[in-house]
């Protein structure tokens, strides 16, 4: 499992500094770090052959390809896929073009048993009071997606689970 994080305690009016990085989480439960110096991460996808990790670092306005190697979740060769506004994922072509009304849309993935409905995150960071529409800024937004997505690959912790109180133990047959 990879996933990311944020310095929120920067300066509010503007980007944070490259504080941020990507995080492995690996079946014995065990942390390392991927990536450093991201600002902001979003976008994290994979190509269907799981061969290529794709991110997008908001802040930089850029989506960065890598190789990945899922045996041993190593990521090499980066480089600059695109320049982007926000995180997208980059296999295929446009399908479909949803109006989002929200002023910061954030992550987008598809749900549902059939993959066919598209869930929308959006950010509050950076608007003013007065010009937020809490009935879409800072939400989570579900559109009837009319095409099937991609489902993600999900991570197995290989009969393990953890308590209540995040302490790790083995399952009993």
């Amino acid at each position: 499992m990879i996933d990311s994080e944020l310095d929120e305690s920067a300066d509010k009016a503007g980007w944070p500094p490259q504080l941020g990085g990507l995080y492995r989480l690996s079946a014995n439960m065990s942390c390392s770090n991927l990536l450093s110096d991201i600002q902001i991460s979003n976008g994290l996808c994979w190509s269907l052959d799981s061969k290529k990790m794709y991110f997008a670092d908001s802040a930089q306005r850029q989506l960065y390809a890598y190789d990945f190697d899922q045996k041993i979740g190593k990521v090499s060769n980066k480089i600059n896929f695109a320049a982007t506004p926000e995180g997208v994922c980059p296999d295929g072509d446009v399908i479909q073009i949803f109006s989002i009304p929200a002023q910061n849309p954030s992550c987008l993935c598809f749900a549902g048993v059939n993959l066919d409905y598209l869930i929308v995150t959006t950010a509050m960071q950076g608007i003013a009071h007065e010009n937020l529409d809490t009935d879409v800024d800072g939400s989570l937004l579900i559109y009837k997606a009319g095409v099937k997505g991609v489902g993600e690959a999900r991570f197995n912790l290989e009969n393990r689970y953890l308590h209540d109180d995040l302490s790790l133990s083995e399952t009993q047959p």
